[in-house]
């Protein structure tokens, strides 16, 4: 079982920042500091958006945040593409409407 390290922000609610998946090898004094939990949800993957883990420490009750990041030059790179690529076809489609193709 995953024990948890979070920064708290109110008394529901801390960001984790430390997952340790074998608490067995720490001290009972440091284990206290952590909320263990059975299982640890997969984020939801959304393109410019970072997960960030959230755990409620009286309940254990999880969940992710998405906040933004930048994109990546790969991802830049795939905008332009796409926006070259509809471009293009709304040019196509003023020059078959116009009659100069």
């Amino acid at each position: 079982m995953p024990l948890l390290f979070y920064e708290p922000e109110s008394e529901t609610r801390g960001k984790v920042y430390l997952m340790h998946y074998m608490p067995d090898q720490l001290t009972a004094e440091e284990r206290a500091k952590g909320v263990s939990v059975s299982e640890i949800p997969e984020a939801e993957r959304i393109r410019g958006k970072a997960a960030v883990l959230y755990v409620n420490p009286k309940t254990g009750e999880l969940w992710h945040e998405h906040v933004d990041i930048p994109l990546t030059q790969e991802e830049q790179m795939e905008d332009l593409r796409e926006q070259n690529l509809d471009l293009m076809a709304a040019l196509a489609d003023i020059a078959v409407a116009t009659g100069a193709i």
